[in-house]
């Protein structure tokens, strides 16, 4: 069956009963006829609506998402960025400095050891001494 086969099906009748009102210029009759035809296609369209609504409201949304994702990238990620190079530098200039001190400390752990180890030498020479007569 062809669409128009269905559409003479489904509106032939009101078209008749618009066509007969027109032609005996009864305005009530008329209106309510194009009335009739208005009701008959009203379901469809509030589902054409509200398809093209939900179209809409989803496109909003994936809208909103993007821009809430280029405001994201815009602002925070440069944010962030400059945060974590601070903290890079930071933990550069401290790895730095404790190699410094590293570095800095050698000679005196050296020194310190040859005074522990002269020291040592004076304890058990002391303590190798014979016992004074008493």
């Amino acid at each position: 069956m062809s669409n128009f086969s269905v559409l003479t099906r489904e509106y032939g009748a009101c078209v008749d009963a618009l066509s007969e009102a027109f032609g005996k210029a009864d305005e009530d009759a008329f209106f309510a006829a194009v009335d009739h035809i208005v009701h008959m296609r009203e379901p469809r369209m509030l589902g054409e609506i509200r398809k093209l609504t939900g179209g809409l409201q989803k496109a909003l949304e994936r809208f909103s998402i993007e821009s809430r994702l280029a405001d994201f990238a815009e602002h925070e990620i440069p944010s962030a960025r400059a945060r974590l190079t601070h903290v890079i530098n930071m933990t550069d200039d401290a790895a730095h400095r404790t190699l410094d001190l590293v570095e800095r400390s050698g000679p005196l752990a050296d020194r310190v050891a040859r005074e522990a180890s002269a020291l040592i030498e004076t304890l058990t020479a002391y303590r190798e001494r014979p016992a004074p007569a008493g």
